[in-house]
């Protein structure tokens, strides 16, 4: 029961459960740590608190996967009281799941784990929930949990244990093709799917318009924590998700729902200890022809997106720069340093873009000056449009700023790169675009790279075959190469989850091995060194070596 799942053979053969790298896998193949995850945390925490301090306490060493669920399976998609939609399913539709309601589960099953967990795993928990409550300023938990985790929340916050602090971490999600990028200022979510992971829920007559939800969507997560709170749902455009690459149009109602798609090559890599982390999916829309491969290189605070080989048979395909609902509806915005009428009903396209900056948000750069297309609107629908279960009739309206890509119709071979900037000021983004801080190696459909200039750290998507500078790969990878002092990291992953082995050939000489993971292994070549990865079985999941200059 407390065992994880890894050999992708749980009850009944369906793959459900945890897994190591925290995913959460339910309905056979949905992302669900924050809808069916949490309600399993929950009643857990119920059985074990009863029995703590029993002769029936649970002392089965498996009861430790428990902890490990809470820091790889939730902590990193918790952004300050806020579940990332991307792995609640068909509870976004809800309007009784706003307002950070999943969370709250998870912090009151945390409260009750507690003294299941004594020592050092009692004190890291009583610290995560101290920060998880603290950080929280949209909602207050102890207003609205029940008497008995009131009091035992009353007594971690006057506990001597300090709060954990801002959770600041890249993490990857593997085994259900997800990512969360988290900074002191602002946390991100990366959503994609493969052939080993549904697109969206939507049965039960839920969630009727999330047909986008994994192509590519990325929620920015703000000091506005009730950003997607508050009618976004059903208020979204939702067939203009930020992040995604889509052909324009609206769907049938749940059109498309519960399908995997025919391309395998979904994940990426990241540098341990650190905000570092290439990620990658390529795109086979469902119900079109439309094609790309697109990739985030979470770098610190800037996030480099890039996209090529776009292509579709018909139609008029978008990539969707931002979509927001806006805190204050006058927030300005941004172009080039001039700022565009701010009320309702602006719209425009916007020609020799190099930098937008969206008061609230951060800003987005964009180092070969680009077309975009911006919209100011009020939109209004009812829950029930998405939710004929549980929604409501009652119109709600919210301000949004949404702003695009236009490929054109019927594309070949199409692309784009941005650099965004969550939190950053103006005159931030404004430096940057004067000398950005990311460098475009390579965005070919054979691989998309980046070098960032301060430091010369590499970040790679192979997507086939092919050579980015100084680094070669025999096939599909996902790699970081990051240069410090006089050692070399080195991290690479198998996003396709099919490949036996990696080999990457480094043209960097007089490099010696100070450490590698099992399965990694480095040789001589004329002109650097071979780095051979043992991938099989390893479910996409990151490897790493450190190597030194002599």
């Amino acid at each position: 029961m407390l065992a994880f799942n890894d050999t992708g053979a749980a009850a009944e053969g369906t793959g459900e459960g945890f897994y190591s790298d925290g995913s959460f896998p339910q309905h056979y193949k949905h992302p669900y740590n924050g809808g069916y995850g949490k309600e399993l945390l929950g009643n857990l925490s119920r059985l074990l608190n009863l029995l703590a301090g029993t002769p029936w306490t649970v002392t089965d060493p498996d009861l430790d996967n428990v902890r490990h669920w809470v820091d790889d399976g939730f902590d990193p998609l918790i952004a300050r009281g806020d579940m990332m939609a991307s792995v609640c399913g068909r509870e976004i539709a809800r309007p009784s799941k706003q307002g950070h309601v999943s969370a709250q589960t998870v912090i009151e099953a945390v409260v009750r784990l507690i003294p299941s967990f004594p020592g050092d795993t009692a004190d890291r928990f009583t610290a995560l929930v101290k920060q998880w409550i603290a950080e929280d300023t949209y909602r207050d938990f102890l207003a609205v949990t029940d008497l008995a985790t009131l009091v035992a929340a009353r007594q971690i916050i006057a506990s001597p244990v300090p709060a954990r602090g801002p959770l600041v971490a890249h993490k990857q999600h593997p085994r259900m093709d997800k990512a969360a990028h988290h900074r002191p200022s602002f946390a991100l979510g990366i959503s994609a799917y493969s052939s080993r992971i549904y697109n969206y829920e939507s049965i039960q007559n839920e969630n009727l318009h999330a047909w986008h939800l994994s192509d590519g969507m990325v929620l920015l997560h703000t000091d506005d924590l009730g950003h997607y709170s508050e009618d976004y749902w059903p208020t979204v455009d939702p067939a203009r998700l930020p992040g995604t690459t889509v052909i324009a149009g609206r769907p049938a109602d749940a059109a498309g729902q519960r399908t995997t798609s025919t391309a395998d090559w979904a994940g990426g890599a990241a540098l341990p200890g650190t905000t570092l982390g290439a990620y990658g999916m390529e795109l086979r829309a469902f119900g079109s022809s439309l094609r790309g491969l697109k990739s985030w290189f979470c770098l610190d605070d800037v996030i480099a997106c890039v996209g090529s080989g776009i292509t579709a048979d018909a139609g008029t395909a978008e990539t969707v720069v931002e979509n927001r609902k806006l805190r204050d509806p006058q927030a300005p915005l941004l172009v080039n340093g001039t700022a565009v009428p701010a009320g309702a009903g602006w719209s425009d396209r916007l020609d020799r873009v190099r930098w937008l900056h969206l008061a609230g948000t951060g800003g987005y750069i964009f180092p070969r000056a680009t077309t975009v297309d911006g919209v100011r609107e009020e939109r209004t629908a009812t829950w029930r449009e998405i939710n004929l279960k549980y929604g409501t009739d009652t119109p709600v309206t919210r301000p949004y700023l949404t702003l695009w890509q236009d490929h054109g119709t019927a594309p070949d071979g199409a692309g784009y790169f941005w650099l965004q900037a969550p939190a950053a000021s103006a005159a931030r983004t404004g430096q940057w675009s004067d000398a950005p801080p990311v460098r475009l190696v390579a965005d070919s459909t054979a691989v998309h790279a980046v070098r960032r200039c301060a430091d010369g750290l590499f970040a790679s998507n192979f997507w086939t075959a092919g050579t980015a500078q100084d680094l070669t790969s025999d096939g599909p990878a996902s790699v970081l190469v990051r240069p410090e002092g006089r050692t070399v990291t080195v991290s690479l992953s198998d996003p396709t989850q099919l490949r036996s082995s990696v080999v990457l050939d480094l043209a960097q000489r007089r490099l010696t091995v100070v450490s590698a993971d099992p399965g990694v292994s480095v040789s001589a070549t004329t002109t650097g060194i071979r780095i051979t990865a043992d991938t099989a079985e390893r479910h996409g999941s990151t490897l790493t070596l450190t190597l030194k200059r002599s």
